[in-house]
C-alpha cells in the first residue's frame, strides 16, 4: 500500500511514513494488534 505523497511533509518524514504504511499493509491483524498493545504499554510507562 502506498499512501498519496504530501508535498508539504519534509522528505525524510514522508519516506518514513511510507515505510511504515507499507509494512503495516502486509502485516497480519494479530501482528498489528500486538504492536499497538506494545506501544500503548510503553506509552503508559512514560506517564
Amino acid at each position: 500500500m502506498i499512501l498519496a505523497t504530501r508535498n508539504w511533509v519534509p522528505p525524510v518524514s514522508e519516506t518514513r511514513v511510507q515505510e511504515i504504511a507499507q509494512k503495516t499493509a502486509y502485516a497480519s491483524s494479530a501482528t498489528i494488534a500486538a504492536r499497538v498493545q506494545s506501544l500503548a504499554k510503553r506509552n503508559a510507562a512514560h506517564k
